[in-house]
């Protein structure tokens, strides 16, 4: 990519930055809450992969710990809204969940110590049996 069109290309999406960051805290929530809800669920969750790390190769640590942020961070957003989901959010969930499980850690369970609605229990509870298979 030449200069000029990076400059165009960074213009274009800096000017789009500040409506994109309202409408996903309105969708999703404050960005406050989510990173806290997702520090927790990584934190809590880490342990496990951590205890197994003797099994994994460097590609398959780095792969589980990523698939499990982004677990993390599909619950928070599903967290915000747990009444009406976004299907496209459910979908990333199963989508990271599939990642995680293709790493094959055996005895993973994930954990929640998070106060938290009935689908992110569900959610758990539904991982958890898929991670078993």
């Amino acid at each position: 990519m030449k200069e000029r069109e990076f400059r165009i290309l960074m213009s274009s999406a800096k000017a789009q930055v500040k409506d994109i960051l309202q409408e996903r805290s309105k969708d999703y929530g404050d960005f406050s809450n989510i990173a806290s809800f997702v520090n927790e669920f990584y934190i809590t969750n880490i342990k496990s992969v951590m205890d197994r790390i003797t099994e994994l190769n460097n590609d398959e640590y780095n792969r589980a710990m990523v698939a499990l942020f982004m677990l993390g961070l599909k619950l928070a957003r599903l967290e915000n809204e747990a009444e009406n989901p976004h299907f496209d959010s459910v979908i990333d969930f199963l989508g990271y969940l599939e990642l995680l499980k293709q790493v094959g850690i055996k005895g993973l369970e994930l954990k929640n110590n998070l106060k938290c609605s009935t689908l992110h229990k569900r959610l758990i509870q539904y991982a958890n049996n898929e991670l078993k298979d």
